[in-house]
């Protein structure tokens, strides 16, 4: 999904703007676009002015008020000009508001946004309220500042959601959403709880480089493409239990603070954590030969890919309780052509028959390792 474009500084503004309220520490004024045919943005028109171009809208007209101020009365007045008056459903065409700062809370609930909505930086400060809402095109909440709480529970994204370098400030609730092309939330900060629970991504997703301050929860969502949570950093809680990952699953380079929780997830395209850090509890499922899973958990774990390229060595901690017997197999020890593999020989290396009995089966090596079984249960 390519990169929303980034948002011009105040002195470079790609659209005519209004200008108004200069000061000697802002001489640019307000950034709001003209309305069409007028000088000024939304803002700032005249009573008779603006109402004139709210009885001109209609359910599905395009719309843009990048840099826009919204107060309260101000959207709702949007909202009522496009709502259709048989079903009471507000119906956008383009709606653009890069930049716009919406002052009261913003009630987009259940509102359809048909082409491209563009929300790239805009600053939310009291509540955000998507719930329930259409996204039939692509949808662009890149840089956004969600300074209340953030809602999109139920929401369905039909395009490309872009969510990279946005801040929730209050956290972001977005469980049963369902997103059926890609998802992008790199680099996104959440400070308040993230709930994805049983939010279902059809195309690939990425919290690569995201940071989660409080708790994140995962559970029993389901990714059909690829979930990417590279270098992603948990300092809270990471719920991931009953997760189903079709594609890859990947966690290299992630740090969690807080505890790590994956038990009855399933990884069908396999997992990578080679460096991950679990700095508290890290608890996985056993899967026993009747089906049915016992939680497996460690204090706290390092994983390093090993020196063969091999699934990944899972470092013992000095606070680590001692696994379960036949949990994992310690490592063989190292060899005098090995100097490398002796810096890890305290570690536990999975074999085979752990991986099959493991969720999260960390690399595809049979293809270059003659001697990794080819009959593998776990399909690598």
């Amino acid at each position: 999904m390519p990169n929303p474009s980034p948002v011009p500084s105040p002195t470079t503004l790609r659209w005519p703007h209004c200008g108004r309220d200069t000061t000697p520490e802002d001489p640019v004024g307000c950034r709001g676009v003209h309305v069409p045919g007028h000088t000024t943005c939304l803002a700032h028109l005249d009573a008779t002015d603006r109402d004139a171009y709210l009885d001109g809208l209609a359910p599905g007209s395009d719309i843009d008020h990048r840099g826009t101020r919204f107060t309260a009365p101000l959207l709702r007045a949007l909202l009522d000009a496009l709502r259709d008056a048989a079903t009471e459903q507000v119906r956008f065409g383009d709606a653009q508001f890069q930049s716009a700062t919406f002052e009261g809370d913003a009630g987009f609930r259940s509102v359809t946004f048909h082409g491209d909505a563009i929300f790239g930086s805009a600053t939310f400060e009291r509540a955000a309220r998507f719930g329930s809402a259409t996204f039939e095109d692509d949808v662009r909440f890149g840089s956004a500042t969600f300074q209340g709480s953030a809602g999109f529970r139920l929401a369905t994204f039909k395009g490309d959601a872009w969510f990279g370098s946005a801040i929730f400030h209050r956290g972001a609730q977005l469980g049963s959403a369902t997103f059926h092309a890609g998802a992008q939330f790199g680099s996104a900060t959440s400070n308040g709880g993230a709930g994805f629970d049983t939010t279902t991504f059809h195309g690939d997703a990425g919290f690569g480089l995201a940071a989660f301050h409080s708790d994140a929860r995962f559970g029993s969502v389901t990714f059909h493409g690829g979930a990417y949570f590279v270098s992603a950093t948990f300092h809270s809680e990471a719920q991931f239990g009953s997760a189903t990952v079709h594609g890859e699953a990947q966690f290299s380079s992630a740090t969690f603070h807080g505890s790590a929780l994956f038990v009855s997830s399933t990884f069908r395209g396999g997992a990578r954590f080679e460096s991950a850090a679990f700095e508290r509890a890290a608890c996985f499922g056993l899967r026993r030969a009747d089906g049915t899973s016992q939680p497996c958990c460690h204090r706290a774990l390092t994983v390093r890919p090993s020196a063969r390229s091999l699934p990944p060595a899972v470092q013992r901690h000095p606070m680590n309780p001692s696994p379960s017997p036949g949990t994992l197999r310690s490592a063989p020890p190292a060899s005098a052509t090995s100097p490398r593999r002796k810096t890890r020989s305290h570690g536990l290396l999975p074999s085979p028959e752990d991986l099959r009995r493991l969720p999260y089966c960390l690399e595809r090596v049979r293809d270059r390792h003659a001697d990794w079984p080819s009959s593998h249960p776990s399909g690598l």
